[in-house]
């Protein structure tokens, strides 16, 4: 298994650990998501794909904003 193989498989399960997170209501998805999201972009330019590293830039900012609304609401 090489280095990015085992990013992926890091990424992937931090991901489910996201959604597990978003599911219980805890803001700090939105971290772990930007995080896994970091991950992704990085394999994937180094792929060679680098449209799907900007739909995961998106995300991103979506996650950003999801972590500054339910900062609001806490």
């Amino acid at each position: 298994m090489n280095l990015f193989d085992l990013m992926g498989w890091v990424a992937s399960f931090l991901g489910v650990l996201a959604a597990i997170l978003n599911i219980l209501k805890n803001r700090y998805c939105f971290l772990i998501w930007t995080v896994s999201g970091i991950w992704f972009i990085y394999a994937n330019f180094e792929r060679g794909m680098p449209y799907q590293s900007i739909l995961i830039i998106t995300y991103i900012f979506l996650n950003v904003y999801g972590w500054y609304i339910w900062s609001k609401k806490s």
